[in-house]
This record gives C-alpha cells, sequence and structure tokens, in this order.
C-alpha cells in the first residue's frame, strides 16, 4: 500500500512540474512579445517624429541624420 501512494505522490509531482514549466513558457512568451510590441513602437515613433519634424530633427542632431539612421540600423539588427 506505502508503495502504491509513492507512485502516485510521484506521478503527481511530475505533473505539477510539467504543468508549472509550461505556465512558466507561456509567461516568458507573454513577456518577450510584449518587449518586442515595445520596441516597435518606440521606433515607429522615433521615426514618425523624424519624418514629420525632419527639419528640427536634424537640427538637434547637429546636421547628423545619416549617422544616427546609420546607428539605429545597427542597433535594431543586433537586437534581432
Amino acid at each position: 500500500m506505502t508503495f502504491r501512494f509513492h507512485k502516485a505522490r510521484h506521478a503527481t509531482a511530475k505533473a505539477f512540474e510539467r504543468e508549472f514549466a509550461l505556465e512558466i513558457l507561456k509567461s516568458d512568451r507573454l513577456r518577450v512579445t510584449i518587449l518586442i510590441g515595445v520596441i516597435i513602437a518606440a521606433l515607429l515613433t522615433l521615426l514618425g517624429v523624424a519624418a514629420l519634424g525632419a527639419k528640427q530633427f536634424q537640427g538637434s542632431l547637429h546636421g547628423n541624420m545619416i549617422g544616427f539612421i546609420g546607428t539605429l540600423v545597427t542597433s535594431f539588427r543586433q537586437v534581432m
């Protein structure tokens, strides 16, 4: 009788570990999806501001708009 109880307990523990691991993976997937969304939203906002206020944006970069875009593209490639 004790042996059966031990087997059932072990099976329950394995099932719990499996379900817990799945929940962790779901949580990580959600976290990564949110992070990607925030990065894309920030990039789109930055590019929108640069497109709508190009003269002011270029003035704040001291005329180095091409260097900024190159740095932005390089950074984006490193993230992906």
